[in-house]
């Protein structure tokens, strides 16, 4: 079975053991990483306002909030692509990441995370911090994938 494919369910279409699944995890890194710089990084400048005003502008149209999800859980969950080969969720990204980076990234992951699972935000932290935490912990990752 592909890496990170813990089971299959036919919706339609062949059963899961009639198909021919590409698996290569070398592969599967090398474009996880790529993906995060390409992909990421470019997000990270329009998240903190150096970015193409395309990007920026439909960046506005989203909470806050949910863009720090977003950006904190997709790249915390293809470093741990790049760093075990597993396909993980969200939530388990954010579980991870913890595990993983250093401290100083927590509150932005907890915040993410707590975002995920429907709870409040802690007071204090205003959408523009919240904007510029986001966008270091992105560049953060990104330097670390451009690294592998």
């Amino acid at each position: 079975m592909a890496p990170g494919v813990q089971r299959c369910v036919t919706l339609r279409g062949p059963t899961p053991g009639r198909l021919t699944v590409h698996c290569d995890e070398a592969e599967l890194r090398a474009w996880t990483a790529a993906r995060i710089v390409s992909y990421w990084q470019p997000w990270a400048d329009a998240v903190a306002g150096n970015g193409p005003e395309a990007w920026a502008a439909r960046l506005r149209q989203l909470s806050t909030r949910r863009l720090a999800a977003s950006g904190v859980l997709g790249t915390a969950r293809m470093h741990a692509t790049i760093a075990t080969g597993e396909v993980i969720s969200k939530e388990r990204a954010g579980e991870y990441a913890m595990k993983t980076f250093d401290s100083r990234w927590h509150p932005i992951i907890d915040d993410a995370l707590a975002y995920w699972r429907g709870q409040p935000a802690k007071p204090g932290r205003p959408p523009r911090v919240l904007r510029a935490e986001t966008a270091s912990f992105v560049r953060h990752v990104s330097k670390l994938a451009s690294a592998a």
